[in-house]
């Protein structure tokens, strides 16, 4: 006996007929009855709000596309507990469950039969169901090795790897569930429901030719689908608030992430209006922007998840597997992929003020450079307005460009003043340099009458030129160079922000902000290589008669 069907016997109540009844139309008392992954209480609301899209779909769509980040359970829920659910209520049900590999059709397989081979499971749910009387689940075969790969004890029903059938009234050639992979077909069956589960992924849309095999596969099965048809028994059998899964026949549930702009995903997408298919469609995000508002599955992910999920992989394949969003490479002007990365470890502050940093990729595996604050400030406050960027850079005598620190956020003046005094007082400086462009020369004075507060530095005023009128043209043409060729350093930390991240690696998307590659941008411009000369810039503001600073 399983250590999950002892636990079962000691401390869990069999369902009452009543909440056997419920979970025929209540997806997730079913799940409670059977305790799938712990029960209801193991999901978030991320979760209850995919269940529900695919209830609200039911009866208007035949096809549902469902594109959920990785990681967030829908194939756990939309493939393994809805397949459970449909034998549960309708054992005459036959299901085909498509995948992209062989090994990950099995393994749903699996997992499916961890639950229906459950003692308890049996005893309690399976074998004493509200509306058939009778066993669900055949006698198994204990026999640990066999030739034929059946563990059902009557070799006329099938319980093995690649599929599985339950006792049912009717008698059908096709098994219950049957599984395949991209490329297989299960020859003279047909099914009432396919589960087409993940059957995209990089090694099926890398080319043309393998593109079309993954169509054409797709084709074959839904001729394979039978069409809608509802029998009399199933009406009579179910309760009132489950007629509607009565109906079988004709539905395809496809769950999923991006992988590629051309892959079949983009297709139903780009074509899905005005047809039978329905489509839902979520990123890691809550607002489906940024982490501002939270994540989707609040529960678990954190900005510290998402760091670590980021420095795994590359932006692109970061930007499909979590954002469902396509970013194909060499498509971004700034090919985050190519900053080079600096660890914390590796920056080292001077007692002269100056920087040194250590990396491999360097001239003798270390540069010293001057830091220089830059500030771009937002002309508005508020939920639409532009960020607040700032940075601490410089650039060595190779023509390096560094980033050591970094900020950015929707911030009033005064949030402004702390964190850019926070970094000055950090990094030693006693210099800021800040954009007068227009709207942005009123900051300057404010600044200046902040210095009785805070601390008097000098100022520096740039305006940046825009190269054909245009500033991502500037800003591509002071970057892009640059990263291009192995010559923009950054600190690590800095691209853990969700935020800044996602401007450097959409760019120039006119939907995505561009303030902090603005503000990178005026840093390559503004830095210089080598030792500067010391100019007494606090003169001005010298309070000749009381001392001090004005």
């Amino acid at each position: 006996m399983s250590e999950r069907s002892t636990r079962r016997n000691n401390e869990t109540k069999p369902p009452t007929k009543e909440e056997k009844l419920q979970s025929l139309y209540d997806f997730w008392k079913f799940i409670d009855i059977i305790q799938f992954h712990g029960g209801s209480s193991s999901f978030g609301q991320c979760h209850r709000d995919m269940v529900q899209w695919m209830e609200d779909t039911y009866e208007e769509y035949d096809n549902t596309l469902m594109l959920v980040p990785r990681g967030h359970l829908k194939s756990t829920l939309m493939t393994v507990a809805r397949a459970l659910w449909r034998i549960y209520q309708i054992p005459d049900i036959r299901l085909f469950v498509g995948t992209a590999t062989r090994s990950l059709a099995t393994a749903f397989v699996r997992e499916i039969r961890s639950y229906l081979e459950d003692p308890w499971l049996m005893e309690n749910v399976w074998n004493s169901r509200p509306h058939y009387e009778g066993n669900l689940i055949p006698d198994m075969e204990r026999t640990k090795y066999r030739r034929d790969n059946n563990d059902a004890k009557d070799k006329k029903v099938i319980w093995s790897s690649s599929a599985i059938q339950v006792i049912r009234p009717t008698i059908l050639k096709e098994p219950t569930v049957t599984v395949g992979s991209v490329g297989t077909i299960p020859t003279g069956f047909h099914f009432d429901e396919m589960y087409l589960d993940d059957v995209v992924n990089y090694d099926n849309i890398n080319t043309p030719d393998k593109r079309e095999r993954l169509i054409t596969w797709v084709d074959d099965l839904v001729c394979v689908l039978d069409p809608k048809y509802t029998e009399e028994q199933y009406l009579t059998r179910l309760p009132i608030q489950a007629k509607k899964y009565a109906t079988l026949g004709g539905r395809f549930n496809v769950v999923g992430t991006r992988y590629d702009i051309n892959d079949w995903y983009g297709d139903i997408i780009d074509n899905h209006q005005g047809t039978s298919w329905a489509v839902y469609q979520r990123n890691i995000y809550k607002n489906g922007q940024d982490s501002t508002e939270g994540y989707l599955w609040h529960e678990v992910w954190t900005e510290d998840l998402e760091r670590i999920k980021r420095s795994q992989m590359t932006a692109q394949r970061f930007a499909s597997q979590y954002l469902n969003a396509i970013m194909a490479p060499g498509s971004s002007i700034l090919d985050i992929d190519k900053i080079i990365k600096v660890q914390v470890w590796q920056i080292e502050q001077q007692e002269d003020g100056y920087v040194k940093v250590q990396n491999e990729n360097l001239p003798g595996g270390f540069s010293t450079i001057r830091p220089i604050l830059v500030l771009d400030t937002a002309t508005t406050v508020g939920e639409e307005s532009d960020f607040t960027a700032m940075v601490v850079g410089g650039k060595d005598t190779h023509g390096n460009v560094f980033c050591l620190d970094g900020k950015m956020g929707k911030w009033t003046g005064e949030e402004i003043l702390k964190n850019m005094y926070g970094l000055i007082d950090k990094w030693k400086l006693r210099a800021a340099h800040i954009e007068s462009v227009g709207g942005f020369a009123h900051f300057l004075a404010f600044v200046r009458a902040s210095f009785s507060r805070y601390k008097p530095i000098v100022l520096y005023e740039y305006k940046p030129v825009y190269t054909q009128g245009k500033k991502e043209v500037r800003i591509a043409n002071s970057l892009e160079p640059l990263i291009a060729n192995s010559m923009f350093y950054m600190n690590t930390t800095i691209l853990g922000d969700s935020n800044i991240r996602d401007q450097l690696m959409f760019f120039p998307r006119k939907t995505m902000h561009d303030d902090f590659p603005d503000v990178l941008a005026a840093l390559s411009e503004l830095a210089k290589g080598g030792k500067l000369k010391a100019v007494n810039n606090l003169a001005p503001y010298k309070n000749k008669i009381y001392g001090g600073f004005r």
